[in-house]
Parts: C-alpha cells; sequence; structure tokens
C-alpha cells in the first residue's frame, strides 16, 4: 500500500518547538538513508528522497507505540548554480510500524518544520522526562524541539555499545550506541524506554552486561 500524507488534523502535534539559536556555518556532507526508507520513498516518487535531500537523520519511537520511527532534516543549498539548490524538504517524519515499512507524516502531524539548509539532527535530554531534538541549518536559525510526551531515559557510560531490548508483544530488538551523529554533532547519550518494553540489557566494549530496571 502507498503511503499517504494526511492534509487533515487527525492527531496532536508529537514535537513542538521550544526554542530558535543562532545561525550555524556552512557545512556540507551526505549520509545513506536506510534501505527501508529508501524502498518507501521509491513508493511514493513524489517524495524523491534520493533526489532532493542531503539527509541527516535520528531514528526513535516519536509516538509510543513501541516501533522506531525516522526523523529527517535535509536539503542542500550548495548545489551548482545551473542545477538550482535542493530546496523542497521542510523536515519529515517517517512512522514505521515495526515490519520495515515507512510513512511519512505531515508537518501538522509530526509537529516538525525544518525548511532551511540542514547540517545535521541530534537528539538530547533535557530535564527529567524531556526528549529533544536540535536541527541545525546553514545561515540560519538552530531550531529546538520537545517530545509532548514524558519518557523515561537512561543515562549511558562512555564505553556502552549496544542494548538488548525485549517487548511485551515477544519482539527483540538490538540498539547500537555511537559515538558522532550528522556534520560535527553528537547526540546525548542516553536510552529512552517506555512501557512497551519488556527488559533492556546494556552491553559495553569489554562485553560487560547489565539489566536496566524498568520503571
Amino acid at each position: 500500500m502507498t503511503p499517504k500524507i494526511c492534509l487533515i488534523v487527525s492527531a496532536m502535534l508529537l514535537f513542538f518547538r521550544v526554542s530558535v539559536g543562532a545561525q550555524t556555518s556552512d557545512a556540507k556532507r551526505a549520509l545513506e538513508i536506510p534501505d527501508e526508507v529508501r524502498l518507501c520513498a521509491e513508493k511514493r516518487p513524489s517524495l524523491a528522497l534520493d533526489e532532493s535531500i542531503n539527509p541527516f537523520y535520528i531514528a526513535g519511537d516519536f509516538d509510543g507505540d513501541g516501533n522506531l520511527d525516522v526523523m529527517i532534516n535535509g536539503n542542500d543549498f550548495g548545489t551548482e548554480v545551473s542545477v538550482g539548490r535542493y530546496d523542497a524538504l521542510n523536515g519529515l517524519m517517517l512512522k514505521g510500524d515495526g515490519k520495515g515499512n515507512f510513512s511519512p507524516q505531515s508537518i501538522l502531524q509530526s509537529g516538525i518544520y525544518i525548511p532551511g539548509d540542514g547540517k545535521a539532527l541530534v537528539k538530547l535530554q533535557g530535564g527529567p522526562g524531556k526528549y529533544m531534538l536540535a536541527a541545525s541549518q546553514n545561515n540560519g536559525p538552530l531550531k529546538i524541539f520537545e517530545l509532548k510526551r514524558k519518557v523515561h531515559t537512561v543515562k549511558l557510560g562512555a564505553a556502552d555499545m549496544y542494548a538488548i531490548i525485549r517487548y511485551k508483544d515477544g519482539e527483540t530488538s538490538k540498539q547500537e550506541f555511537y559515538y558522532g551523529e550528522s556534520f560535527l554533532s553528537q547526540s546525548g547519550r542516553f536510552l529512552s524506554m517506555d512501557n512497551t518494553m519488556e527488559s533492556v540489557k546494556i552491553t559495553d566494549t569489554n562485553g560487560h552486561t547489565r539489566d536496566i530496571p524498568l520503571k
């Protein structure tokens, strides 16, 4: 089934913008889009992800349904004059169904609006229960978005490498933790947890494991 973009407000915004910072300097770097996201785009040629954006993305369960979603900051204004700049993207959330399929969400559904020359996208931990995204734009403002629902987070150690997550529906996933994300950027080192999880076990680079208590 071809993903559809809903133009009618059918749900509350997942994120709301909390602040705008200073302009960022010129930078350029392209990252690959995961295969499952590219497949979703090919089903809807009008998105033209391979042709129109210079993507930076964060994966996470943004709507609390237990499935990974993808948030994208893109565009590229540094193209050749004869080509014209790639400026069709206003930021994008792809909602995952847990089976490798992703559906694009409208700005009204996600609350994400990043119209500029995107250069980075990272996740941050605010106060207790606050999950935030920071999106930078070349020669444009830094945008900070906060997830409207509260989340339980666990701080990661410097050597933590990945987590094995078991869900109440019997599914299991592996979430790896990296250093470096987007252009010259680094996401906060924390793991978000919710009531769809049954157990979480974290392994570090020395092979040591520890169980994380769920609230």
